[in-house]
């Protein structure tokens, strides 16, 4: 069994459709043989981001 750390940044790339990021899919592709922890402010850092891609048009309200 697999454990690591999950970046926001690595988490948000799979919610973007305009970002394919081979390093993040990888991540994603581990996922079903791991466990990950995330930081406390993981979830903060996660709206905030989807907000900020609504408000710069990367993707729509029922997307988020």
């Amino acid at each position: 069994m697999i454990e690591f750390v999950l970046d926001c940044s690595i988490s948000i790339s799979w919610c973007l459709v305009d970002e394919d990021d081979d390093y993040a899919n990888s991540i994603l592709a581990l996922m079903t043989d791991a466990t990950a922890f995330v930081p406390e402010i993981w979830s903060l850092e996660v709206v905030n981001t989807l907000l900020v891609a609504e408000r710069r048009n990367r993707m729509t309200i029922e997307q988020t």
